[in-house]
């Protein structure tokens, strides 16, 4: 069945949608659950922790579909290409899970020089 005009309008919002991201961010809906101990008291930095946390996320889901279709490789060269994009997340969400650490520690040491 050919298209109709509803299906066109419907698709023309979406893509109104997706050409204004201040409408919806995806980024912003969900709200991440970073874990207590890298969380540091300051709203701010709770905030970046939490859209570390769901870039994450992102990746860890991206990780989880390449382990699915890594075993659907028709040939080597596809298998080489899919090895390849899985260490580039991989090495992403590992880095962001080193960056995670980074505001908690920073806080601490404030307030240890703080102190002294």
């Amino acid at each position: 069945m050919p298209p109709n005009i509803r299906d066109f309008r419907a698709s023309q919002v979406l893509s109104d949608l997706n050409a204004r991201p201040e409408i919806i961010n995806p980024r912003m809906l969900e709200a991440a659950a970073v874990s207590a101990e890298h969380l540091t008291g300051d709203p701010d930095w709770d905030a970046f922790l939490r859209k570390v946390q769901s870039r994450i996320d992102d990746e860890q889901r991206i990780l989880d579909d390449f382990a699915g279709k890594v075993w659907q490789c028709p040939n080597g060269d596809v298998y080489m290409s899919f090895k390849s994009e899985y260490w580039v997340h991989k090495g992403r969400m590992d880095a962001m899970k080193e960056l995670i650490a980074i505001p908690r520690d920073l806080t601490d040491a404030r307030k240890t020089v703080s102190t002294n």
